[in-house]
C-alpha cells in the first residue's frame, strides 16, 4: 500500500464541469475564517451526548454488542439491521469507548469525522487515521477494525446501498474518467477498496456534510429524499477533489495519476506537453508515459491529438471561424499539418466536414 498525496495538483487548471450546482450556505452554521472544517457547536454538542449503546459499553464489558449489526456466526455488518426495507441511505453515530473488531459490510460505508480522530486498521494491515473533516469510503469487500475512541472523537457512519450509488452516478457524466475512477474504486471486488479524502478545507464538501448531519439529527419533512440528494451532490463534489485523495492502494494511486493526466489533456490540449504534466505530477516522463499507455491502451500523444480533434470538430460545427483560426485555436501552428492529420483521421477535409454538418442541420 502506498501513501499518496498529489501535492502538485494541476492548480492552474480551471476544471470545466457539465454539472452546475448552487452552493448553499450551511443550514446550521458557518465556516471558520480560514475555511477549515468547523461544524457548528450545537451539532457537536448533540453528537457528543453519550448514547444508550455507549452507556451499556461503559457499564458493561467494554465491548461492542455484535448482535446490533450482524448475524451471530459472522461479523459482516448487515444493512438490513441498520435501515428499513426500501431505504437507500441511513446514518448512525459511531459508538465510542470500545474497539470495533475486524469486520466487513454488505454495503458501501462512508465515515465522516466531525471532530477528533479515529484509527482504522484496514484489511488487517493498513493503519489509517481519520482527523476532523476527513471522509473515508469503504467498498463492500473491505474489512477494517477501529481502535477505541474517546468522548471527543465524534464520527458519523453512513450506510449506502448500491441503489444510492447508482443514483449518484446518474448525475455524473458516465464518460468522465474521474467518475469512472470513483465508481470502480467503490465497486471494486478487490480487497483494497477504500478512499481517504483530506477535505477538511474543502468548503463545498464541508457544507454538504454539515447539511447532511443536520438533516439526520432534525429529520425535516422529506428527509430521506434530502439525504439521498445531498449524498449524490457530495459524491459529485468528491470527484472534484481527487487531489485531496491522501491514501489508497498502489493501483488506485496509479489510476489517479492517469486520470489527472487525462484531465490535463482535456483542458490544456492547446499547449499540453508530457514534460509539463510530468513535472506537475512529480513523475518521470518515462514512468508517466508507461502508466498512461498501460492503463488506457493508448499513448499520451494519441490522447492529446484526440482532445485537439474533439475541440476542432466542435468549433467546425458551432462557429463560423475560418479553418486556419480553428487549427491555431486547438494548438496546430502548421495549417497544412492540421489538414493532413484531420483527413487521415476522418477521411475528409475540415471544410467538407463542416458542410456535411450544415446539411444535416438543414434536413
Amino acid at each position: 500500500m502506498m501513501r499518496i498525496c498529489l501535492m502538485k495538483s494541476i492548480a492552474h487548471i480551471a476544471i470545466r464541469k457539465k454539472i452546475c450546482y448552487y452552493e448553499a450556505k450551511p443550514a446550521c452554521g458557518r465556516r471558520g475564517e480560514k475555511g477549515g472544517a468547523s461544524m457548528q457547536k450545537e451539532l457537536i454538542e448533540r453528537l457528543s451526548v453519550i448514547t444508550e449503546e455507549e452507556q451499556r459499553i461503559l457499564a458493561g464489558t467494554g465491548e461492542i454488542n455484535r448482535s446490533i449489526f450482524t448475524a451471530p456466526d459472522s461479523f459482516i455488518v448487515d444493512a438490513d439491521k441498520l435501515m428499513g426495507r426500501g431505504e437507500l441511505v441511513a446514518a448512525r453515530h459511531h459508538a465510542r469507548f470500545a474497539p470495533y473488531p475486524q469486520h466487513s459490510h454488505n454495503y458501501v460505508e462512508m465515515i465522516y469525522m466531525c471532530s477528533g480522530a479515529t484509527t482504522h486498521i484496514i484489511n488487517g494491515k493498513e493503519r489509517v487515521e481519520l482527523r476532523t473533516g476527513n471522509i473515508l469510503l469503504l467498498n463492500r469487500h473491505t474489512s477494517h477494525a477501529i481502535e477505541t475512541t474517546g468522548q471527543e472523537d465524534i464520527a458519523v457512519n453512513f450506510v449506502m446501498r448500491q441503489g444510492l450509488f447508482d443514483l449518484a452516478m446518474e448525475l455524473l457524466d458516465r464518460e468522465d474518467p474521474l467518475s469512472d475512477f470513483v465508481s470502480s474504486s467503490l465497486r471494486s471486488r478487490e480487497e483494497r477498496g477504500f478512499l481517504l479524502f483530506n477535505v477538511a478545507h474543502a468548503i463545498p464538501v464541508q457544507n454538504l456534510m454539515e447539511n447532511l448531519v443536520w438533516s439526520i439529527l432534525n429529520r425535516p419533512n422529506n428527509s430521506e429524499k434530502i439525504n439521498r440528494a445531498t449524498l449524490a451532490l457530495l459524491f459529485i463534489q468528491l470527484v472534484n477533489y481527487l487531489d485531496k485523495l491522501v491514501q489508497t492502494s498502489d493501483e488506485d494511486y496509479e489510476r489517479a495519476l492517469v486520470l489527472k493526466a487525462l484531465e490535463y489533456v482535456e483542458i490544456s490540449y492547446r499547449d499540453a506537453s508530457l514534460g509539463e504534466l510530468s513535472a506537475m505530477l512529480n513523475q518521470s516522463v518515462s514512468r508517466l508515459s508507461r502508466l498512461i499507455s498501460r492503463q488506457t491502451g493508448r499513448p499520451f500523444s494519441q490522447h492529446l491529438q484526440q482532445a485537439k480533434f474533439q475541440a476542432a470538430l466542435r468549433l467546425l460545427r458551432e462557429s463560423d471561424l475560418p479553418v486556419a483560426d480553428i487549427a491555431a485555436a486547438v494548438g496546430y501552428s502548421n495549417q497544412s499539418f492540421f489538414y493532413r492529420c484531420f483527413h487521415n483521421r476522418f477521411g475528409c477535409t475540415p471544410r467538407e466536414y463542416r458542410l456535411a454538418q450544415q446539411k444535416k442541420e438543414d434536413q
